[in-house]
């Protein structure tokens, strides 16, 4: 597995056309990453980003869970809590949706709160987070995500390597 980036628009739209509710997309300014073995496997989105508050929102969306490794998911979380520096990150999941609950709760996400009816009638919107200290005590601190540590990504993550190519067939997929 290896990861895709500098392709923000391009792994947006394929993440926003796999999450359910997305309505509208991301907003500009929103950063992504995907991560792709022959295929591309899964993007995050890292959006709504207020440094003054130091939070930020992630939105995760996969073509199956071949990608959910813990190396994997160490490094991306990273991107938030170790390079934009926040304190608390944030997910928002249709209560329609239970696989995705699971998974956040699975790699560390609390549910703070319900907002009733957010995504229609009898669908609700389902407030997680991870909170920086959170982050830390589960994946540790090893500050891998920037071009001038990627060779030494292998080693601390599992990832093969970094690419800012994306191969053509891969918004296909």
């Amino acid at each position: 597995m290896y990861l895709i980036f500098d392709h923000d628009e391009v792994l947006a739209a394929w993440a926003a056309q796999r999450i359910p509710n997305m309505g509208r997309g991301f907003s500009s300014g929103s950063r992504a990453i995907g991560v792709m073995d022959d295929i591309l496997q899964a993007v995050v989105i890292y959006h709504d980003y207020f440094p003054e508050f130091g939070t930020c929102q992630v939105s995760i969306a996969a073509a199956s869970p071949r990608w959910a490794q813990r190396g994997i998911i160490r490094a991306l979380l990273s991107v938030p809590f170790e390079q934009y520096g926040v304190r608390k990150l944030g997910s928002m999941i249709a209560s329609n949706n239970p696989r995705a609950l699971r998974f956040n709760k699975g790699i560390g996400f609390k549910q703070e709160a319900t907002l009733r009816h957010q995504f229609g009638h009898k669908i609700h919107g389902i407030v997680t987070s991870m909170m920086a200290d959170e982050f830390q005590r589960i994946y540790g601190s090893q500050k891998v995500m920037s071009a001038e540590t990627s060779p030494n990504l292998s080693r601390k993550t599992g990832v093969e390597f970094f690419s800012k190519d994306l191969p053509a067939h891969a918004a296909n997929a």
